[in-house]
């Protein structure tokens, strides 16, 4: 039994997402070996906003798999 496939070969941007569009918190799993400047980076957020979402210290260890909220 064959399975039909679609391809898209083409896209066409509209306009750019309002501010409104996006949720105002992310959540992130943290993977091995990442801190929260890897995230802030990754996110383009501050350590400062990621620690205060997360009640956390600047010091704290994330461990790989820890849930964090991502200020957007």
């Amino acid at each position: 039994k064959e399975n039909p496939a679609s391809i898209c070969t083409d896209v066409e941007i509209v306009g750019e997402a309002s501010n409104a569009d996006r949720p105002s918190i992310l959540i992130y799993f943290a993977s091995k070996d990442e801190d929260s400047w890897d995230v802030a980076k990754k996110y383009n957020v501050s350590v400062a906003d990621i620690l205060r979402a997360n009640n956390l210290s600047e010091g704290d260890i994330i461990k790989a798999g820890t849930k964090l909220l991502i200020p957007r």
